[in-house]
């Protein structure tokens, strides 16, 4: 039996019938793409060949003879592990027939069926939107040792990178002060800045050398916004290290760069946190390459595909998606991170 309905309406009603559904918008993190490097095909288990840096090639030349230095390709390798992660959902359409929505559904014995009516690509609609917000979700948080079932998938970025920084302690650098400073003081905009500012010369000498358009902070978005503060609050007294980009009208997405490196906010993060992890760690930043967060799936190019299907007998039409899902940090030296303290749970 299906674990939940899409709709559940239960009140009675006898005044004019809806002829539209109002869905509440989803406030999404940035796509996927950004957050995550897409390994496709995935079936279970994928070896992904990591090439090391090529240095110290220049040698002394004298006479005919070749002293080779060595290889120019060095593969090391890094394994990501897929696991089977679906949705498995019901719509009775009787559910639908005994509340306001009558007029969208089929009509005679057909009723039960929801294909050819509105509902349909609405229902694909809302389990896509809620996936866009659930692999993100799983992605960061997952833990396989976790009890609860909304967790346990897959381990996520945060427990991979805690297992790296277990014996690459330089990953994780002091922690974010449990309380954000006020960035409308000056005191506090110059406590926001040294966040990040830390945190730019955590980095390892790989990443630093990197290109800043292959780099991203990825934080809370209130770390973002106080940022933003910040700029504001400091005004002529800034360095020149912050970066906003705006459209013309000031209307459409706010980018913010710290020292040449775009900030990712999640929308996110926080409520997840404070919901289901007791406030534990609320404040969180990584410095790191675009292509080093992987997530690895057994689909080759959509993660969202959604199947709806009816079955005549049972009269009920059920919704599925299932795929594998997996996270692995291909470089853990290009990475740095820094947490708020930890929060004993009660």
């Amino acid at each position: 039996m299906a674990d939940k309905s899409l709709f559940n309406i239960t009140y009675e009603w006898n005044g004019q019938e809806a002829d539209e559904i109002f869905a509440k918008p989803i406030f999404t993190d940035p796509e996927l793409l950004k957050q995550f490097r897409i390994i496709p095909n995935v079936k279970s288990k994928k070896r992904l060949a990591v090439d090391s840096l090529l240095q110290k090639i220049l040698k002394k030349k004298a006479g005919c003879a070749r002293t080779p230095s060595g290889e120019v390709i060095n593969i090391s390798q890094v394994d990501i592990t897929v696991e089977r992660v679906g949705v498995d959902l019901e719509q009775c359409a009787t559910t639908l027939e005994d509340s306001i929505m009558e007029e969208h559904l089929n009509k005679g014995n057909d009723i039960y069926n929801l294909d050819g009516t509105t509902i349909k690509p609405y229902i694909e609609k809302k389990v896509k939107e809620a996936l866009q917000l659930d692999i993100p979700r799983v992605g960061y948080f997952g833990d396989v040792a976790d009890t609860d079932p909304n967790y346990n998938q897959i381990d996520g970025v945060w427990k991979v990178l805690a297992a790296y920084a277990a014996t690459n302690p330089d990953m994780k650098i002091a922690d974010i002060p449990a309380t954000l400073p006020d960035e409308d003081t000056e005191a506090g905009a110059k406590e926001i800045i040294a966040l990040f500012k830390d945190l730019y010369k955590a980095q390892s000498n790989v990443l630093k050398a990197l290109p800043k358009q292959r780099k991203r902070y990825i934080v809370n978005a209130e770390i973002m916004d106080a940022l933003i503060d910040a700029y504001t609050t400091l005004g002529g007294k800034m360095n020149g290290d912050i970066y906003l980009k705006r459209t013309q009208d000031g209307v459409g997405v706010e980018a913010a760069y710290y020292k040449g490196i775009e900030v990712v906010p999640m929308a996110h993060w926080s409520d997840i946190i404070d919901t289901d992890f007791g406030g534990s760690q609320k404040w969180r930043m990584i410095l790191t390459d675009t292509d080093n967060i992987c997530l690895g799936t057994d689909r080759v190019e959509d993660a969202m595909t959604v199947e709806i299907m009816y079955h005549p007998y049972q009269k009920v039409n059920t919704i599925d998606a299932e795929f594998k899902l997996g996270v692995q940090i291909i470089w853990p030296e290009l990475t740095v991170y820094r947490t708020s303290p930890v929060v004993a749970q009660v």
